[in-house]
């Protein structure tokens, strides 16, 4: 796995490769692919993990009661893809790692 896009995000900046290797080797995480207009969250879905997006880029929109939708902000590589009160949509094909926290 190449690290540079996980060195250069905001949560990790600063963090070398070698030590992201043996933090992703210790922490459960997941890498998932969604299809390109694919939801990724929906409005007020419980916050039970981070993604930090790999690839592509996620747009958060506002769903309006008229059925009409505007975009929020646009998260592209390195950027963290948090669950916010918006839905988000993947707007060209994101790959997105996610951490989940430990149980203790």
């Amino acid at each position: 796995m190449d690290y540079t896009v996980l060195e250069n995000s905001t949560l990790f900046r600063g963090v070398t490769a070698k030590d992201l290797r043996a933090y992703l080797e210790e922490t459960p995480h997941h890498i998932q692919c969604y299809d390109k207009e694919e939801t990724i969250f929906h409005l007020m879905d419980p916050a039970l993990k981070i993604g930090i997006i790999l690839e592509g880029r996620v747009e958060a929109q506002k769903s309006f009661p008229n059925g009409s939708q505007v975009n929020v902000s646009v998260r592209i590589p390195g950027e963290l893809s948090d669950q916010p009160p918006s839905s988000q949509k993947a707007s060209t094909i994101p790959v997105i790692l996610s951490l989940w926290s430990r149980q203790l």
